[in-house]
């Protein structure tokens, strides 16, 4: 080992790119027959943004996916059972 090499170790661990996010999920609650999920994230920066979502059926009409984001966006999937 030379001495110049000494300081290589640290570097390359101080230099690593690590990431910072961190997710919280909790899904399968269930308010009578609607199941609820909920996700939140928080970003590098600590912002934090969530999603709320759930999946229910009635009278042969499935929501599959049923979703309200943070930023005002939605999602909606639904299927038709015969």
């Amino acid at each position: 080992m030379k001495f110049s090499d000494i300081s290589k170790p640290s570097s390359d661990l101080l230099g690593n790119d690590y990431c910072s996010n961190v997710t919280l999920k909790a899904k399968g609650l269930s308010a009578g027959p609607v199941s609820v999920s909920i996700e939140t994230e928080r970003s590098a920066a600590g912002t934090l943004s969530s999603k709320i979502g759930g999946k229910f059926a009635y009278a042969g009409l499935n929501f599959d996916k049923l979703e309200a984001h943070a930023d005002g966006s939605n999602v909606l999937e639904t299927s038709l059972v015969p």
